[in-house]
């Protein structure tokens, strides 16, 4: 999937705005399993260790795990427990000046998962629910994968309700 249908898909499911056909069938055809799949090969994801965490914090727009709260949407629901690693688009920078101005050292080890869109462009003032479920989705625990899967299900499907006939 393209970073620009992507992007379409997400701002779909997140604002209930209408698609053209051949995009609206991928939301018609595809669980929110397939779905989390596509849209995450639209997207690069790098680690990196750094001794500030505070400073890659403050530059990125958080997903995934760092943002999990953002998917709870019932009164009295909330996720157990916190992660010490940082998932985020970088916010107004570009990747290299990131690594400079957070100090990052590229490390399959590492604690900070800078999540970028192939072609670069990230157009949204604060990272949409749908793209932080999808990048949820993508996780190996297996609490944070079901809560994106569960939040982009619902997503969809509320999308499907108001646009199917």
């Amino acid at each position: 999937m393209t970073p620009q249908t992507s992007r379409a898909l997400i701002e779909a499911l997140d604002n209930g705005t209408s698609l053209p056909a051949r995009r609206g069938n991928l939301l018609h055809s595809r669980n929110a399993e397939l779905l989390s799949s596509a849209i995450a090969h639209a997207v690069c994801v790098e680690t990196f260790m750094t001794r500030d965490p505070q400073l890659a914090l403050e530059r990125l727009h958080l997903t995934a795990e760092s943002a999990l709260q953002r998917l709870t949407t019932e009164t009295g629901e909330s996720l157990a427990g916190q992660s010490p690693e940082i998932h985020g688009y970088p916010r107004d920078t570009s990747m290299e000046d990131l690594i400079d101005d957070a100090m990052l050292v590229r490390s399959d080890e590492g604690t900070v998962h800078v999540y970028q869109f192939r072609d670069g462009l990230f157009p949204w003032e604060e990272t949409p629910a749908a793209l932080i479920a999808a990048d949820a989705a993508r996780s190996d625990s297996s609490r944070v994968h079901a809560a994106g899967i569960d939040a982009l299900e619902k997503k969809r499907t509320k999308w499907l309700a108001s646009h199917t006939q």
